[in-house]
Order: structure tokens, then sequence, then C-alpha cells
């Protein structure tokens, strides 16, 4: 620990900005996964052709070991940051797919035949019933493909992609404990960070219709007051996402 603190005492701008480079891939993952991801999830659940691919495709990229995955990039795409993100964003979208194709599935068809009852659309059904109650299990899926990515990006520093990795190969390169603690423990608490939240957002993509209990339904006045804490905690989210991008921007 020693060997720790002498190292960021002489290397804490250097820390930072892979920091912040590490952060900005992760969070660049998240958010190409997302949409991507949703796009090609919704696809595959109303087109059976794309189905099995899709299923293959992401069972077999997160069986293959994350080391290896990131190896493999080398002889075939080269060495850098460009290669190695896109095996990364791979792995993410097919994840993402995955559980947003599942989620769509997993919607009863009697909720479907209701609306198509009341009136609805299908444009209408899509985006008032179908696309609220997958949401929870797309974020789920970008919570995972979000944290996977942490790893995943530190690994793809030994294919010269930068980031927090960059420390521990360099460390391990020399024999010093310093350099790949330096990389090692931030990058374990930004995964749990980014994990948190996450999961935070996951909560918040719950259709509040899906968080009431059967037996105790909720009031007007609290379904409005978790709606209210609901609005709030996305401004915050997204003013908090502003100020990172500004602060990614000017590091």
């Amino acid at each position: 620990m020693m060997e720790l603190g002498q190292y960021l005492g002489t290397n804490a701008p250097r820390i930072a900005s892979l920091l912040a480079q590490h952060l900005g891939l992760v969070l660049l993952t998240a958010a190409v996964a997302a949409g991507a991801g949703g796009v090609l999830g919704f696809l595959t659940s109303r087109c059976p052709l794309l189905e099995k691919p899709v299923a293959a495709a992401a069972h077999l990229i997160q069986t293959v070991p994350r080391l290896a995955l990131i190896a493999l990039t080398v002889p075939l795409l080269g060495m850098g940051t460009a290669p190695s993100l896109g095996i990364i964003l791979v792995y993410a979208v097919l994840l993402v797919a995955s559980r947003t194709a599942a989620g769509l599935r997993a919607i009863s068809p009697d909720v479907q035949e209701t609306a198509r009852a009341m009136g609805l659309t299908p444009a209408s059904i899509l985006l008032r019933i179908q696309l609220p109650l997958a949401l929870p299990a797309a974020m789920a899926g970008v919570r995972r493909a979000a944290v996977a990515a942490v790893g995943l990006v530190t690994l793809a520093a030994f294919a010269g992609a930068g980031g927090l990795g960059q420390l521990v190969a360099e460390g391990l390169g020399q024999g010093a404990a310093g350099p790949i603690l330096a990389g090692a423990v931030p990058a374990c608490l930004l995964a749990l960070g980014v994990d948190g939240a996450f999961a935070w957002l996951e909560h918040l993509s719950t259709p509040l219709s899906l968080g009431e209990t059967p037996l105790l339904p909720a009031s007007r006045e609290e379904l409005l007051r978790r709606r209210g804490r609901r609005r709030l905690a996305w401004y915050a989210t997204a003013a908090g996402a502003l100020l990172l991008v500004g602060f990614l921007l000017l590091v």
C-alpha cells in the first residue's frame, strides 16, 4: 500500500486522465449498446429468422473468455483503441439485444389483446404497452453490458486501447506493485459505481404498475408522488450525464 500511495502522489494527473478515458469508453459502449442493441432486440422479437442467430451469437460471445476475446482482435484487426472497442461493442450490443428480445417476448398476449379491444393502434400498443413493459429487461442488459465493459476495457489495454488497464500492463512489465494497484483498484471501484448507477436507472425504468402489490394498490396521490420522484431522478441523471461529458471534454 505504501507503493500505491507513492505512485498516486507522483502520477495523480495521469491516473485521472486514464480514468476519464476508461469511463468515456464504458459510457460510449453503454450508449451504443442501448441504442443498437434495443433496435436489434426489437427486430429479433418481430422476425423469427433472426431469433436463433442472434441468440447463438450472444451465447457464443459470452462463453468465450474475455481475455481470449480481446486477444483474438490483435491478429485479426490489429492493435489500438478502435479494434478493441469494436469487439467490446459487439459483445455489448448482442447482450442488450438478447435481453430486449426476451423482454418483448415475455409480454402476455392477453395484455396485447386487451389493448386492441380498447381500440389502441399497433403503434400505440408498441409505445404505450410493449416498450414500457420490456424496458426493465433492456435496462438489465445495458447494466450488464456496462459492467462487463469496465473489465473488457481494462483487458483491452493489453491490445493498446488505453484506460486504467494501461497502468496494470506497465506494472506487470516492470514487476512493480504501485502501477498495478493504481490501475486495478480504480477499475474495481469504477465497476461497482457503474453497477450501482445502472441499477438505479433499471429501477427507474420499471413501470409503476409493475412495482405495485396487487393486494395493496397505490393511491392516486402516491402514484403522483412516485412519478414526481422518478421525473426528478431522470432530470438529475441527465444533469449528471451532461456534467460528466463536460468533465471528459476538459480532461
